[in-house]
């Protein structure tokens, strides 16, 4: 008798590395500089200064646990980095 066994796995936005954030710099990183390093961010909102807030995060999710990383950063209207506003990890356990 065969047994098939059926893994679930969702994954949402890029993976990249959470220590990579400590690369950019505020007042120096360009966006393309951020999006080399850490991959294409996954939402973008424009912030009262002119400037734009992009986020980057990723989420795995599998049976049984996952990991989630999240990134928000603020760049100027010249699209030079202000400052990481927010940033989090997390793994996660289901069981």
């Amino acid at each position: 008798m065969m047994a098939i066994v059926c893994i679930s796995c969702t994954t949402i936005g890029n993976k990249f590395d959470f220590s990579d954030l400590d690369k950019l710099v505020a007042g120096q990183t360009t966006l393309q500089e951020a999006s080399d390093i850490l991959g294409p961010p996954v939402a973008a909102s424009a912030m009262d200064n002119g400037g734009m807030l992009y986020q980057w995060q990723y989420v795995r999710t599998r049976i049984g646990g996952g990991s989630t990383s999240f990134a928000a950063i603020s760049f100027d209207d010249q699209k030079i980095m202000i400052r990481v506003e927010q940033q989090a990890t997390k793994n996660m356990s289901m069981l």
